[in-house]
């Protein structure tokens, strides 16, 4: 999608330039190798890379980031950004990079379809209440075809996981000391008591009858298919846009 997006922007601002762009998609951690593999070449010629903020602290190491401490303090907008994404901006004290992606996780719902069956948004805040309540919205709607919510799934299921891990005071990975062979390392710690009440909470949410999605998450709820979703920023399709009229009235109803 950036990259169909970009050529036709680029195409646009250079009618007269014959532009081809070779993409191809590689696996996630095979693409951070074909990445240090690239920028290690002496003739890399590359001036620009986004990589995952957990592997900005290995390529710094390695020298094949430059130091961008100076010119982001003349830039002066370090202060805009929330304290744990200029966190990911660091190795060693310094910056080496700038935060590109950044999410939040939100309840979309569709306001006059939560009135029609008598739910209210306050009762979303609770994991227990979510649940009731996004039963409560099939068990009303589902004679129109519209489903309460989804329970997102697939590859993004861990990333769905994560913040609900969080919740519950748990960590993915944690920082120990003193490992005989390994000494200072990184230990996983998400297999956890809160790990399990994290991982509780999606199966509640299946054994009420929330159906998984595995695909397309957002167009149903876009399509007005689903009522409720608990998802992340990103995940909501575009909304129909039949004219700015409707499109605007549609996102003042969600």
């Amino acid at each position: 999608m950036l990259v169909k997006n970009a050529l036709d922007e680029l195409r646009q601002r250079h009618p007269q330039v014959d532009i081809q762009i070779s993409y191809t998609v590689l696996p996630y951690n095979i693409s951070r190798e074909q990445m240090l593999k690239t920028l290690s070449s002496n003739e890399s010629g590359i001036d620009l890379i986004s990589v995952d903020q957990i592997w900005l602290g290995e390529f710094a190491e390695r020298g094949l980031l430059a130091d961008l401490s100076d010119r982001a303090e003349k830039w002066g907008r370090l202060s805009d950004w929330y304290e744990a994404n200029l966190d990911g901006n660091l190795y060693g004290g310094k910056i080496y990079g700038i935060w590109v992606w950044t999410d939040v996780r939100s309840i979309w719902y569709w306001k006059d379809l939560l009135q029609e069956a008598g739910v209210h948004p306050e009762s979303l805040k609770t994991w227990n209440s979510y649940i009731t309540s996004a039963k409560k919205l099939s068990e009303v709607l589902r004679p129109q075809g519209i489903e309460g919510t989804e329970l997102i799934c697939g590859n993004n299921s861990a990333n769905v996981w994560y913040p609900f891990l969080g919740m519950m005071g748990g960590e993915i990975v944690k920082f120990k000391e003193g490992h005989p062979t390994k000494g200072n390392y990184f230990f996983p710690d998400y297999n956890s008591s809160e790990g399990i009440k994290a991982l509780q909470f999606l199966k509640d949410q299946a054994d009420v009858g929330i159906k998984p999605k595995t695909t397309d998450f957002g167009k149903d709820f876009v399509n007005r298919k689903v009522a409720l979703m608990l998802a992340g920023s990103w995940l909501p399709a575009d909304f129909p846009r039949t004219g700015n009229d409707t499109s605007q009235k549609e996102k003042e109803n969600c």
